[in-house]
């Protein structure tokens, strides 16, 4: 994975919101903001090794192991006007269980919060895929 360096405008405000990531600070005291390589594809390696540490885990204990959404939601989510790319916040439903909140985001990576915004996916266990995937 490629990290790309680049000056951060707004940095105060970037520093203040999130102290802990996308912030680091050299010896001459530059500040400057970290985004990931557009590369997010990965292999079904990868993928195995990312979905089997969670469902290993502590973390996993009572909650789901994957969440699906309709194609067609995803669509409508990411045809709105402004939207550049699609961010996932983790939360918490009314049972305690684990979900992802998806949401548009514009050029500036703000988030489009006057559009369609998803969650309430099928969760597995319940919803689990008809045959056996090789990332449970």
């Amino acid at each position: 994975m490629q990290i790309i360096f680049r000056k951060c405008k707004e940095m105060n405000t970037a520093e203040e919101k999130y102290p802990k990531i996308g912030v680091l600070r050299f010896k001459k005291k530059k500040r400057f903001c970290a985004s990931m390589n557009t590369q997010h594809i990965i292999t079904l390696a990868e993928a195995q090794t990312l979905t089997h540490a969670y469902q290993n885990s502590q973390l996993a204990i009572n909650q789901p192991i994957s969440l699906s959404i309709p194609k067609s939601e995803i669509e409508s989510l990411i045809s709105q006007t402004e939207c550049s790319k699609l961010r996932m916040y983790f939360g918490m439903n009314e049972q305690n269980k684990l979900t992802i909140v998806l949401i548009a985001a514009d050029n500036n990576g703000n988030d489009i919060t006057s559009g369609i915004i998803l969650d309430r996916g099928d969760t597995c266990p319940v919803f689990c895929p008809p045959n056996p995937s090789p990332l449970m």
